[in-house]
């Protein structure tokens, strides 16, 4: 599957492969471009920065699933970490803002799509 949509609280989140990454030693691993888009539109978070394993398949699933824990680690950090936590600045204030609000909704996403996470 090349791309998948999820609605997680108030947005929609949008996972796309967007081609191969290659190393120095052309080595190469799928990378993936993801959305968030809140419903009221006030913003909208655009990342490229999802790899997927080395020579691995087109498995936006998966890259989605990664998505959700990069969310959940920046909103528990955010949470108990006193907002300065190590991966509170995993994505800019807003969307941690974001995450932080609706980190039960991250979780229950994240283990719909991987039950075994």
């Amino acid at each position: 599957m090349n791309e998948i949509s999820l609605r997680v609280g108030d947005a929609t989140l949008t996972v796309e492969y967007i081609g191969r990454e290659y190393d120095s030693f052309r080595e190469y691993r799928p990378r993936y471009k993801y959305i968030i888009t809140p419903d009221d539109l006030a913003w909208q978070y655009v990342g490229d920065d999802i790899s997927g394993p080395r020579y691995g398949a087109i498995d936006a699933t998966s890259a989605m699933s990664a998505l959700l824990s990069f969310l959940e680690a920046c909103a528990e950090s955010r949470t108990y970490g006193d907002g300065t936590g190590e991966n509170s600045d995993l994505f800019p204030a807003h969307v941690g803002e974001w995450a932080e609000q609706y980190s039960d909704e991250i979780n229950l996403a994240r283990y719909e799509i991987d039950p075994t996470d």
